[in-house]
């Protein structure tokens, strides 16, 4: 939120369950630790808070991450809960220690702000994407950039979703444009047949064959889902759509990890979906 606080709204009834506050200025982005007992929250005041959500006392803060010099953009935590990535507007990735809350890697990562970050299932791999219009994947343990790719426009990239299997990502730019490209291949696709006024990238974790698009426009939203199929990547990419309505502009969107449930945040409410079931 704008004031630095954060809620956690139950999905079923729409009541606050939870509700704290550490920043001092806007949260831009959060993220789950995979068993759910963690939260990371992001701020425009440079720092990183982890959160303890399970407890009869509330939400506890468990740890403060300093070091990054401008906003924080994004953030991630690998599936151990042992690693942290944030990228900045200071065009930085770091890596942290959960435990210690140490910086142990700053990565010069991108010429312009870092918008996302994601780790590979088995923690090895981090991809991030920036303003520059670069998709890069890195060695978590060397820091070394083992694969890098430019959108054909250099549009700024500001939506990422890497593969469980860590052979594939797909990526979206602020112009509304989606792509896809794997791992070992420097061929870039364009998969979505026009550009798009809002892009909200959803991948779940479990069923990372499935991508999530959500696109507004006034009270309309489009969701489309990609399925990769063992082909040519020309032939790869298999897109259905259909349409849910919300309260206004889907300002941000999210998927329950075992890609069951669409939860679609809107200017003043939050809309769950069961997925095969939009709209209903």
């Amino acid at each position: 939120m704008l004031d630095g606080s954060c809620e956690i709204v139950c999905s079923v009834s729409g009541a606050c369950l939870q509700q704290f506050r550490g920043h001092k200025k806007s949260i831009t982005d959060c993220c789950w630790s995979q068993d759910d007992r963690f939260l990371v929250t992001a701020s425009d005041d440079t720092l990183l808070l982890l959160w303890q959500t399970a407890g009869l006392t509330g939400p506890t803060c468990m740890g403060i991450y300093k070091g990054h010099t401008s906003p924080i953009l994004c953030c991630c935590l690998n599936w151990s809960n042992t690693l942290l990535a944030s990228g900045s507007i200071d065009e930085a990735v770091r890596l942290w220690n959960v435990a210690s809350g140490e910086c142990i890697a700053v990565i010069p990562a991108h010429s312009d702000p870092v918008t996302r970050v994601s780790f590979s299932k088995d923690g090895a791999l981090l991809a991030s994407v920036g303003y520059d219009g670069s998709c890069r994947i890195w060695d978590v343990n060397t820091c070394c950039c083992v694969h890098s790719l430019c959108h054909i426009s250099l549009v700024s990239i500001t939506h990422l979703a890497l593969s469980a299997r860590s052979c594939s990502i797909v990526a979206g730019t602020n112009a509304g444009a989606l792509f896809f490209s794997e791992l070992n291949s420097d061929e870039v696709a364009n998969i979505l047949p026009r550009k798009l006024r809002r892009l909200l990238l959803v991948s779940p974790v479990e069923f990372s064959q499935v991508i999530l698009v959500v696109t507004a426009d006034d009270k309309e939203c489009v969701v489309w889902s990609l399925s990769e199929a063992n082909s040519h990547v020309s032939e790869k990419h298999t897109l259905s759509n259909t349409t849910i309505y919300t309260d206004g502009d889907a300002r941000s969107a999210d998927c329950t990890k075992d890609g069951r449930y669409l939860i679609i945040c809107g200017k003043r409410t939050i809309h769950v979906y069961k997925a095969g079931a939009f709209g209903k």
